[in-house]
Order: C-alpha cells, then sequence, then structure tokens
C-alpha cells in the first residue's frame, strides 16, 4: 500500500485452526512481520472489562480514567497505542517494515 499511515494487518483465528503454519508462512515474506502468539490484544481486552458493583457504580478502567478526566477515545488509543507498539518493535526487529 502507498499509505504511509497504513501499519499492517492484524490476523486473528481461533486454536487448533492452522494459525501457527500461517503465522510462519507469513513470517517468511521478507516485507512481512509476524509474531508468534503474543496475548497482547487479549490483554488489552482483559484490562477494558469493568464490574458493576451493588450500588450500580461502573468501576473499570475506562470509568476510572474518565473521573480522572480523560476521554474515552483518548484512553482506547493510548491503549491501542501501546498494543501496536510491540507489533512495529517486533518488525524493526526482524528488519522488516
Amino acid at each position: 500500500m502507498s499509505d504511509s499511515s497504513y501499519e499492517g494487518t492484524i490476523i486473528i483465528g481461533a486454536p487448533r485452526s492452522g494459525t501457527t503454519l500461517l503465522r510462519r508462512i507469513l513470517n517468511g515474506h521478507p516485507d512481512v512481520a509476524c509474531p508468534a502468539e503474543t496475548n497482547v490484544f487479549s490483554g488489552c481486552a482483559r484490562l477494558l472489562q469493568s464490574e458493576t458493583i451493588a450500588e450500580g457504580l461502573d468501576v473499570g478502567i475506562l470509568s476510572g480514567l474518565s473521573f480522572a478526566g480523560f476521554d474515552e477515545s483518548a484512553v482506547l488509543e493510548s491503549l491501542r497505542e501501546f498494543a501496536f507498539e510491540f507489533h512495529r518493535q517486533y518488525a524493526r526487529n526482524q528488519g522488516k517494515r
């Protein structure tokens, strides 16, 4: 792609469905960096989970940070940047774009 903001594609698959083979095939390409399973995205998803306590108060990262004045979209963008930076670093370590 010619768009300089394009960073890649995330492929998610079910366990025991051939994802390891697909990862190895893709990672074999000189321009494609495809790390082994990192669990970064599932960790980020768990970070966003919240609970409602008996009084109906939402207890979670997004609601907690909103009380501190952080906009939800800014928090999500920061979390997205956190997660994708690991993948960018992997690509740099592999000498790939």
